[in-house]
C-alpha cells in the first residue's frame, strides 16, 4: 500500500496536507464510522489557529490508526506556528546548504518548538510529535518531527544547565549538550534520530533533500548498527 503524504520539506501548509484523508473516508447514515471522524478532525484542523489545534484532537480520542496520528502530528506544528509555507521552505532550503552538521543546526533552529513559555512543555510536546508523526508513517513528517525535538532539547538544556546558558547558536547548544546533556535528553535526542534514520535514510534510496541529513544520521546510528538510544544521542551530539 503507497504511504500517505510521503511529504519531502516542500514549502506546503500542513493544513492542507491533511486534505487528502478526505479521500479516504466516507460519510454514511447513523453512527459515525472511524472514518468520518478523522474527515471532521481534518477539517477542524483545517480551520484551526495556533490556540484551537489541540481541540481538534478530541474527535478521534481513542483512534489509532496511521490517518488519526498523522493529525495528531500535524496539530502539534501547527500548535507552534507552523500552518504556513514560509517556515517549512526555511528548514528545507537550510537542508540543502552547508555540510551535514551546519545544515542540520541551520534547520533545526528554525523548528524548534517554543510557543508554550514553559521549556518543559515545549519538550514534552516535540517529544510526543516524534511519536506521533513516527506512528503516521510520514517520512517528512517525522524527519521534521526529530528535528524539532533535537533543536527543543538543546534550548531546553540552555535555559535549565547553566554550563550551556552562553551558547549563542544553535551549533554551540549542541555542543554544550554533548558534555552536559544527562541521560534522559540524550535518549530524547538519540530516539528523534533513529526515527529520522529509520524512515529516511535506511535502505538504498535517500530523498535528496535529506542527503545532508542522512550523512549525520548514518553516523550516529552507525548505518544501523546501534541500537541504544542515548549512545546515538551521543554520537550524534560528538559530531558538533
Amino acid at each position: 500500500m503507497t504511504k500517505l503524504f510521503d511529504f519531502t520539506l516542500k514549502p506546503s501548509t500542513f493544513k492542507y496536507l491533511l486534505l487528502g484523508l478526505a479521500l479516504l473516508t466516507t460519510s454514511g447514515c447513523g453512527t459515525k464510522t472511524n472514518g468520518d471522524k478523522v474527515k471532521e478532525a481534518q477539517q477542524c484542523l483545517n480551520t484551526s489557529t495556533p490556540a484551537s489545534a489541540p481541540d481538534c484532537l478530541e474527535k478521534i480520542t481513542g483512534l489509532e490508526s496511521e490517518a488519526a496520528y498523522l493529525i495528531r502530528c500535524a496539530a502539534l506544528f501547527i500548535q507552534q506556528g507552523f500552518a504556513t509555507p514560509a517556515t517549512i521552505a526555511t528548514a528545507a532550503d537550510s537542508l540543502k546548504g552547508g555540510s551535514s552538521t551546519s545544515s542540520t543546526a541551520a534547520a533545526m533552529t528554525v523548528l524548534a518548538f517554543n510557543s508554550s513559555s514553559s521549556q518543559a512543555t515545549n519538550y514534552t510536546n516535540s517529544n510526543l510529535a516524534v511519536t506521533y508523526c513516527t506512528l503516521s508513517k510520514s517520512k517528512g513528517l517525522t524527519m521534521l518531527a526529530s528535528l524539532a525535538q533535537m533543536a527543543t532539547a538543546a534550548n531546553y538544556v540552555k535555559n535549565t544547565i547553566s554550563a550551556c546558558t552562553a551558547a549563542a547558536d544553535m551549533n554551540a547548544q549542541l555542543a554544550c549538550m554533548k558534555t552536559n546533556a544527562d541521560t534522559t535528553t540524550k535518549t530524547a535526542v538519540g530516539t528523534a534520530v533513529l526515527s529520522a534514520y529509520n524512515a529516511n535514510c535506511a535502505g538504498p534510496t535517500v530523498t535528496a533533500s535529506y542527503a545532508q541529513a542522512c550523512t549525520q544520521f548514518n553516523t550516529a546510528t552507525g548505518n544501523g548498527s546501534v541500537a541504544d538510544p542515548a549512545a546515538i544521542g551521543q554520537l550524534f551530539l560528538n559530531q558538533y
